[in-house]
């Protein structure tokens, strides 16, 4: 029985410290800072722009070439995630 608990906490330890801390929040009553969170989602300035932010932006218009130099990164990355996905199969 020893063992199985141990393992149970182990395997369960952060989310039980987490339920633990936050039951003692609510129920001691201390000053600790809260998380604000709103209400619902939304852009950050609705009457300025919607969901979908253009890559290119609208005051300055990107030189055509940053495309092809992006490019080469670009490539670089696909090929690690590529070698590392299939190396880690």
């Amino acid at each position: 029985m020893g063992a199985q608990a141990r393992r149970a906490l182990g395997d369960f330890g952060v989310p039980i410290a987490i339920v633990m801390m936050v039951t003692l929040a609510y129920l001691v009553p201390a000053h600790t800072d809260k998380l604000k969170v709103p209400d619902g989602l939304s852009p950050s300035k609705p009457e300025v722009r919607g969901w979908v932010i253009s890559p290119v932006g609208t005051q300055q218009a990107l030189e055509p070439w940053v495309a092809f130099v992006c490019a080469v990164p670009a490539l670089l990355i696909y090929i690690l995630l590529f070698m590392e996905t299939h190396i880690s199969e």
